[in-house]
């Protein structure tokens, strides 16, 4: 466990968080409890306060702050050693933060930055060791969730919809039974390369195309990846899993690097939640169904 009341408390002496001012923190936790409290006794008793577009911006600039903090740590917490044990606290207790935080912002609208929204926001609860509450937040937010429609899709966009899908699968963690569905999808998508791939690219532009076979080496090793995930965990954590995943994630984050920098970014936290579901799958080995961890609030 490496989110504590201790390492609560250390994450705000953090330089990027004492330079938004005690004032502000406290407001924005205000803010984001209000809205619990909103959810949770709505139907009985309507507090009748809506964010202003100022408490939107100061949630966020809150929490960039507390990602910052998560980010120093991000190594440390995916190879963890003996001598790093501070800064594999920092990491998930500012992840914990941050998500504390993120939860009560609205998904995007737009169909690419709601997937990334999710993902994030799933990825966080992961590392800030909050499955309960993300396990909340997906019953909540069911149609949200949905998988955008395919038809029509470029390929690209058909991959990262598809990738998506399975990853709600993982996060949503019901039975193993859903893991199963991972590998079909993996197999439809290795059935569809062979008919969208070439509509991807663009006879006239080699600049566009060099884009496009790179932002697709980034998705291929995602979905290896993805697909590794979910063997794994339906095997109980083969040997040499871990540096297998580790393998296709890092692929795919240095591809991402160079044509996408917001996948990038979600690549390296969805490697960090890969890493806590394969050292701590949540599954009833009995029932077959995914447990869901009691964490207190912090």
């Amino acid at each position: 466990m490496n989110v504590t009341s201790a390492s609560l408390e250390r994450i705000n002496q953090h330089w990027a968080i004492k330079a938004i001012g005690t004032k502000a923190i406290n407001q924005v936790f205000e803010l984001s409890n209000s809205h619990l409290v909103e959810k949770s006794v709505g139907k009985q008793i309507h507090l009748n306060y809506e964010f202003s577009p100022a408490d939107y911006e100061l949630l966020k600039r809150v929490s960039f702050a507390y990602e910052i903090a998560a980010i120093e740590g991000l190594n440390d917490f995916l190879h963890p050693t003996s001598t790093n044990n501070e800064l594999r606290e920092q990491c998930a207790s500012a992840a914990c933060r941050a998500f504390e935080i993120q939860r009560v912002l609205k998904p995007p609208a737009v169909k690419e930055q709601r997937i990334y929204h999710i993902l994030h926001l799933s990825s966080l609860a992961y590392c800030g060791e909050r499955w309960t509450e993300l396990h909340h937040w997906y019953n909540e937010n069911d149609k949200l969730l949905q998988t955008p429609s395919v038809a029509n899709a470029l390929w690209d966009r058909r991959l990262l919809y598809r990738l998506y899908e399975c990853w709600v699968i993982l996060f949503r963690k019901k039975y193993r039974e859903d893991l199963h569905r991972i590998s079909e999808i993996i197999a439809e998508l290795r059935e569809d390369q062979k008919h969208y791939e070439g509509g991807v690219f663009n006879d006239t532009s080699n600049t566009k195309n060099r884009a496009m076979a790179i932002r697709l080496i980034c998705l291929y090793h995602w979905a290896k990846a993805t697909e590794i995930q979910a063997t794994a965990m339906l095997q109980s954590e083969p040997e040499g899993v871990t540096t297998l995943l580790n393998k296709h994630f890092e692929s795919a984050i240095k591809a991402a690097m160079s044509v996408d920098s917001q996948l990038e970014i979600e690549l390296r936290w969805l490697q960090i939640a890969s890493h806590q579901m394969i050292t701590d799958p949540l599954v009833d080995g009995k029932s077959g169904q995914f447990k869901c961890h009691t964490r207190h609030s912090h």
